[in-house]
Formats: structure tokens, sequence, C-alpha cells
């Protein structure tokens, strides 16, 4: 699971710098947090059942929360 996190960091991080312009780089971060969410719950499902190690989990929720955090800083940008 941890190799996952790693690759969906690098997807988003690749996502986004192929962007141009604010409107397209919104959208990219919130597709991203769509769809790292359901994963988040299904670790969290896991890690409930015992079965995910908690710092699996912690990093799982940390990564969703960069992602929300990266959101509404670029929704706040300007002359992007």
């Amino acid at each position: 699971m941890l190799r996952l996190l790693e690759l969906d960091k690098l997807v988003f991080q690749d996502r986004l710098d192929l962007c141009e312009g604010k409107a397209a780089r919104i959208k990219v971060v919130e597709d991203a947090v769509k769809e790292f969410e359901p994963f988040v719950k299904l670790i969290e499902q896991r890690y409930k059942a015992g079965s995910v190690p908690p710092l699996t989990f912690d990093l799982a929720q940390l990564h969703l929360l960069g992602l929300r955090i990266t959101l509404e800083k670029t929704k706040l940008e300007t002359g992007r």
C-alpha cells in the first residue's frame, strides 16, 4: 500500500506540472481528491480490521490532507 501512496503522489505531481492555467490546476487537484478519498476509506477499513499498519493509515490521511491543502492554495493563487 505504501508503494501505491508514493505512486499516487508522483502521478498527481506530474499531472499538476502539465497544467496550464489556474482552472486546469484546480480541476486536476479536485479530481485527485475525489479519486483518493475512496482509497483512504479502504485503508481505514483495513486498518480497523488490523490488516494495515498504523503508519500506512497515517500516511494515507496525510496525503489526502495535503491534496486538500493544495486545492485551497491553488484556488487562492493569482496570475498562474
